[in-house]
């Protein structure tokens, strides 16, 4: 009787799955709502961060990404790994808006203020950007690039970065390739 019951536990767990996958679909795009700068032109990846602070107790974010534009304007979703929303970014001179599911959106006066917001740490934004671009990372005053490597043959670029000060120190690490899609695609 128990083995039965495991069996038919495992063919729902395994229908479930296939269905789940069966009728999946890419994320969409990210829109471009902003008046002020013109994304359709600008580069756009996809990706995984990490980023880990050595505080008390200690905080870990992980999670999938939509990237476009640069450091000056753009716009980031964040997902998790069912592709569930958690939270998207839009961003240009002066202003920073930080979007989550089922919440006011925060408004901030640059990135920095958002991504200390959703990340509990400012990040060295524009090193991570000119290395996505292909150019060699030069980290801020308090960061080192302890690895990096570009994106080759269809595997992803890789960024390993290490901040020691200010306190807590932070560890980050990203996984970018180079978004080639126009358009949303759904599979049934």
């Amino acid at each position: 009787m128990l083995t039965r019951q495991r069996s038919l536990l495992c063919l729902v767990a395994f229908s479930v799955i296939n269905l789940i996958s069966a009728c999946s679909s890419q994320r969409p795009l990210l829109s471009r709502t902003s008046t002020n700068h013109n994304l359709a032109s600008q580069s756009s990846w996809n990706g995984k961060i990490n980023l880990t602070l050595d505080s008390e107790p200690k905080q870990f974010f992980a999670a999938e990404f939509d990237l476009e534009g640069d450091a000056q304007s753009g716009d980031m979703q964040f997902y998790s790994p069912l592709g569930t929303t958690l939270a998207a970014a839009k961003w240009e001179t002066g202003v920073a808006q930080l979007i989550v599911p089922g919440k006011d959106p925060f408004q901030f006066d640059c990135l920095n203020a958002l991504n200390q917001k959703l990340l509990g740490t400012e990040l060295p934004v524009n090193m991570i950007f000119e290395w996505a671009n292909g150019a060699t990372p030069i980290p801020p005053k308090g960061w080192s690039v302890t690895r990096s490597s570009q994106e080759a043959q269809g595997k992803p670029a890789e960024l390993e970065a290490q901040r020691d000060f200010p306190l807590p120190s932070a560890h980050l690490s990203l996984r970018i390739l180079r978004s080639t899609e126009t358009a949303p695609q759904t599979n049934h």
